[in-house]
């Protein structure tokens, strides 16, 4: 084989073996990002079932007291704010979401 060959042997087999080593990398980099996806999934729906069994107030519109408690409590765990406010898991989580969306958060004004 002829130097030049030889070198362009080299480059391709090289090239070959860096493609296949990106593919695995971002493949391995996907189901890890995956399964962690998955397990806060797996998570979440959990904390909503124990949550379903004792939410008295499911469905039924929020007041400004529960909003109050919501701010009061914000770094608390969720799960414990919704045993509180006799509402599920996701329900908190969506109305923090709709506080957030309004400008409340800890440190402002009551709601209105």
């Amino acid at each position: 084989m002829k130097p030049a060959e030889e070198y362009v042997h080299r480059r391709a087999r090289c090239r070959d073996c860096w493609n296949a080593y990106r593919r695995d990398w971002f493949h391995r980099a996907g189901s890890a990002q995956q399964s962690d996806r998955n397990r806060s999934y797996t998570i979440q729906q959990r904390q909503q079932e124990s949550t379903l069994q004792q939410a008295s107030r499911a469905g039924l519109p929020w007041d400004q007291e529960q909003d109050r408690v919501i701010l009061d409590n914000w770094d608390e765990p969720l799960r414990e704010v919704a045993v509180t406010l006799n509402r599920t898991y996701q329900s908190i989580v969506n109305r923090k979401k709709k506080l957030k969306q309004c400008g409340l958060t800890p440190g402002k004004d009551d709601p209105a």
